[in-house]
């Protein structure tokens, strides 16, 4: 009855935009956060570290792990796990020198 298409695109600062292909599966969890550590190394204040970050993930996944899921899977899931507020809302929050 609905159909839940998107397409995901890729815009690098002063770049112009790349269509990215849909993926055949989820990534994991750390194959993620490695990707997130090695962009954020562009802005050295953020001082992301990816074993840092995965710990707080498990935490909070054993804290509150997902509906219908086990909680070591590996697989990103569509709510933030309880402790991880703090991270998209430094994500998300302007910056004051751009």
């Amino acid at each position: 009855k609905y159909a839940s298409h998107s397409e995901w695109y890729w815009i690098p600062v002063g770049g112009s935009a790349t269509k990215l292909s849909k993926p055949k599966k989820d990534a994991s969890v750390k194959k993620v956060l490695q990707f997130l550590t090695s962009q954020a190394a562009q802005v050295p204040e953020l001082k992301l570290s990816s074993p840092e970050l995965f710990a707080k993930w498990e935490a909070a996944m054993k804290e509150n792990p997902p509906a219908g899921g086990s909680e070591d899977d590996g697989i990103i899931r569509d709510a933030l796990p309880a402790g991880l507020e703090d991270l998209e809302a430094a994500a998300s929050s302007p910056k004051d020198d751009l």
